[in-house]
């Protein structure tokens, strides 16, 4: 064999292994989720409007997957800390949340939303933004759009769908 043949040889071996490598560090996919949550708020005007804050807990199913650390029918505790002010000007809603696997794995988001309202019967959608967790999500980023409805008794329903990636 000659000195040429085998350095080639070396390159398409070193490249496919670089491939695979990549593959394997690098994820990417899809979810969708939806979570059922009580909410604690309490709200007082301030302003030309009103200041609402407070908690949720509740939880989150993934209904569907591409796969990754996201398992179809898997069942997470989810809790929140809401701060959302309305005015005249319209509603900036900021949310960030621990999402908590059955085997203490947590993933973190933070939900923001301009529309809508959080008292009961109304409704509104937004963006969040997945920023990294502990365990299977340490590392993982995602954007997710979502829509919440609240329902009587404190309690409302989110329907989110998410692209995430691990680098």
């Amino acid at each position: 064999m000659n000195r040429f043949t085998l350095s080639a040889k070396y390159v398409v071996l070193c490249m496919a292994l670089a491939m695979f490598s990549a593959k394997a560090w690098a994820d990417s996919g899809t979810f969708e989720s939806l979570a059922s949550f009580t909410k604690n708020y309490k709200t007082m005007q301030y302003s030309d409007g009103t200041v609402t804050g407070g908690t949720l807990s509740g939880t989150q199913t993934v209904i569907s997957s591409s796969g990754g650390p996201f398992v179809a029918g898997a069942n997470d505790y989810l809790e929140c800390i809401v701060l959302a002010v309305k005015t005249s000007a319209g509603m900036d809603l900021q949310s960030p949340c621990a999402v908590t696997t059955a085997s203490g794995d947590k993933m973190f988001v933070i939900y923001l939303r301009k529309a809508g309202d959080t008292s009961e019967g109304s409704a509104g959608e937004g963006t969040s933004t997945i920023s990294g967790g502990t365990g299977q999500y340490a590392g993982i980023s995602g954007r997710c759009t979502y829509a919440v409805e609240y329902l009587p008794n404190d309690k409302a329903v989110t329907r989110s769908k998410c692209n995430w990636r691990r680098p």
